[in-house]
């Protein structure tokens, strides 16, 4: 869940980042579906699979705005409604106080 606390303070009013935008991954882990769907659903937003290596990451961190470079092909995961409920719930009993 701690990329959903991250997104979740880069999303405040204030920063550039749109919300509910598609989550743009790129790397080692992309190459996975099983996970790219995980995150979708812990995410409960769009992920889609990008082309690049971690140095564009830290571009794109460094410096918003700054795209992966577009493939001919792009798959994308969506969330799947029923995962992504439970997934809330989990999310927002960690956020408890006193867990």
């Amino acid at each position: 869940f701690s990329l959903r606390d991250m997104l979740g303070h880069a999303e405040r009013p204030g920063h550039s980042s749109p919300s509910f935008a598609p989550i743009t991954v790129i790397g080692g882990g992309s190459a996975s579906a099983l996970w790219l769907q995980i995150l979708a659903n812990v995410l409960n937003r769009s992920v889609t699979r990008g082309h690049g290596d971690i140095l564009l990451g830290a571009a794109m961190i460094a410096r918003p705005g700054i795209q992966p470079p577009c493939a001919t092909t792009q798959t994308t995961f969506s969330p799947e409604l029923h995962a992504a409920e439970k997934y809330d719930c989990a999310y927002n009993e960690r956020r408890r106080p006193g867990y």
